[in-house]
């Protein structure tokens, strides 16, 4: 579980998650600012891998992607991800 909190700066990336990161809950926070995505889920060599069924609630995400990114970007072989809210 993602526990509130913000992610601001100029970084690439807000929150990224891939390898193995299965079955959390990420609420509440604050993305801003990020170059290219607010939230990644990366793509795995392996399928079995990817960041599978996660939750994403109640996040803000603010002025992230500028540059034509997107600001939620699931990759590869992700599945069962829930956005509600945010």
């Amino acid at each position: 579980m993602a526990w509130p909190k913000q992610h601001s700066g100029e970084n690439r990336i807000g929150l990224s998650i891939g390898h193995r990161d299965t079955d959390n809950l990420i609420t509440g926070n604050i993305i801003r600012l990020s170059k290219d995505n607010g939230l990644l889920f990366r793509p795995e060599q392996e399928p079995d891998s990817a960041g599978h069924r996660n939750r994403i609630e109640s996040n803000k995400f603010i002025d992230n992607a500028p540059a034509g990114g997107t600001v939620i970007d699931i990759q590869g072989g992700t599945e069962s991800i829930t956005l509600l809210g945010n």
